[in-house]
Formats: structure tokens, C-alpha cells, sequence
């Protein structure tokens, strides 16, 4: 009897011991941050020697008039989306329309949807005056839109 009362505190401790050791969180990579990932290539080639993948410029990805356009309140986006639930399905099922559709660029297919009691703005780039037009006829088909307000913005060959 006096052995089983023994052993109990021992395994107690025993296990506590295993714990403390698998409890040890793995240590922590280094960090490094942006300036010496930026430094360590030129400005004009990228890590596999090609162009970079973002502009040359600033001014080339500058989009301070759109955003301007955006704050000013007249102007829908993306906030101003009611929590309905009708509004919702349609933007829901305007979306699946948009990503199912081969034909349409990426440009497309991320482009700002918002539904307000059935009325839905269109807003963002596509690349092409058809492409513009196919999205609001995809749109316009979508059961419970009851008008299409197309905001998209064709890119210039430039911007593509």
C-alpha cells in the first residue's frame, strides 16, 4: 500500500517534468524587414534578373485622383453595401457569374460589385470597351437586379 502512495507522486512529477519540455516553444526565424530586402537587388532587375513586377515609376501606380474620388461621399463602395440578405445573394451570385466566365480577364473579374436594394454600381478597370459591356449584360441577367449602374473604367494600353 505504502509503495502505490509513492509511485503516485513520483509519476505526478514525472509528468509535469515531460510537460515542461514539450511546452517549449520552437525558436523564432529572424526577421528581416523591407529596407534590406530592397537593398539587397537593383532597382531595375528583380531577383531572376527580369524586369521587377511592379512600376518603374510611382507615377506610373498612382491612383491619387481615383482615391480622392472615393473619399469625397459621392461615390459608392464597397462600405456603402447593406447587410441584406437580398443583397447579398445578388452580389454573392454576380460574383460566381463573373469567376465562372473564361472570357473575362482577372481585371474582370476583381472589379468592385455593390448592391443596394437591387441596384448595382459597377466600378474598377477592365480591359476592353467589350469587356465592359459583357460584364453589365452578365450583371443585368442576374435575378433580383433591377438596374445596373456600370462605373468600369476601360485601361488604356499603357495600363494593361
Amino acid at each position: 500500500m505504502k509503495s502505490k502512495l509513492l509511485i503516485l507522486p513520483l509519476l505526478s512529477l514525472v509528468l509535469v517534468a515531460c510537460e515542461q519540455q514539450v511546452s517549449k516553444p520552437p525558436p523564432k526565424p529572424p526577421v528581416q524587414n523591407n529596407e534590406t530586402i530592397l537593398d539587397n537587388r537593383t532597382a531595375d532587375t528583380h531577383r531572376n534578373g527580369r524586369e521587377p513586377p511592379y512600376p518603374k515609376s510611382t507615377r506610373e501606380a498612382d491612383n491619387t485622383a481615383r482615391n480622392l474620388r472615393d473619399r469625397n461621399g459621392g461615390t459608392l463602395t464597397p462600405f456603402d453595401q447593406p447587410e441584406s440578405e437580398a443583397d447579398r445573394t445578388i452580389l454573392q451570385n454576380i460574383r460566381k457569374a463573373l469567376v465562372g466566365d473564361r472570357d473575362l480577364s482577372t481585371y474582370a473579374k476583381n472589379i468592385k460589385i455593390i448592391s443596394v436594394n437591387g441596384v448595382v454600381t459597377l466600378r474598377g478597370p477592365v480591359k476592353s470597351v467589350a469587356e465592359k459591356e459583357a460584364i453589365e449584360r452578365i450583371v443585368s441577367r442576374i435575378p433580383g437586379v433591377k438596374q445596373v449602374d456600370n462605373q468600369l473604367e476601360v485601361l488604356q494600353e499603357s495600363e494593361r
